[in-house]
């Protein structure tokens, strides 16, 4: 019984941060009208958040989770500081994490099928 709720709270997490990163996605995607550049993030984002809420994948999660680690980097190195993203980008980071450790777990749980896996209750 606690096996299924793990598993159940695992998925949930994944597809938080799949949500999330769709979401992301989204910003960059309205941020490129003004800034070519934010298309890539955009065209980045999207299908690695639909991977993520879709098929639980844990590359997916890492993939983004470089990624947005990379914007930690240059953010805290080039742009003032602005508390309110901080802490904005702080909880997604957290939000990202979790799901990625959930996602490996699901993996173990599913005999290190990655992508695209179904569970049966």
């Amino acid at each position: 019984m606690n096996d299924v709720v793990n598993t159940n709270e695992n998925i949930e997490n994944v597809k938080t941060a799949g949500v999330w990163m769709m979401v992301l996605g989204a910003i960059y995607l309205f941020w490129a009208l003004f800034d070519a550049w934010a298309l890539i993030d955009a065209l980045i984002f999207l299908p690695l958040g639909y991977l993520a809420y879709a098929k639980y994948s844990k590359s997916a999660l890492l993939t983004g989770l470089i990624i947005y680690a990379l914007g930690w980097i240059i953010i805290l190195l080039l742009e003032p500081f602005n508390m309110i993203g901080l802490i904005s980008r702080a909880y997604i980071s957290y939000v990202l994490v979790m799901g990625y450790i959930s996602a490996r777990k699901l993996s173990k749980v599913s005999g290190g099928k990655q992508a695209s896996f179904e569970y049966v209750s």
